[in-house]
């Protein structure tokens, strides 16, 4: 599907045919698209990974 290679573009890797198989992108799994919650979950895992890159970067 078109939307899948869009999104699995932006991981440079084809994410969306391992994680949703052959379900529609318009699915809804709590009150958000499936596609979505995909997005704010990399989100809240890039936040919670930020301070240990930054500490890497930045060494006391």
């Amino acid at each position: 599907m078109r939307k899948y290679r869009i999104l699995g573009s932006l991981f440079d890797a084809p994410v969306c045919t391992a994680a949703f198989e052959d379900m529609s992108l318009c699915a809804f799994a709590n009150c958000f698209p499936i596609w979505l919650n995909l997005m704010l979950s990399s989100l809240d895992e890039i936040e919670s990974n930020i301070g240990d890159v930054q500490k890497q970067a930045n060494p006391p």
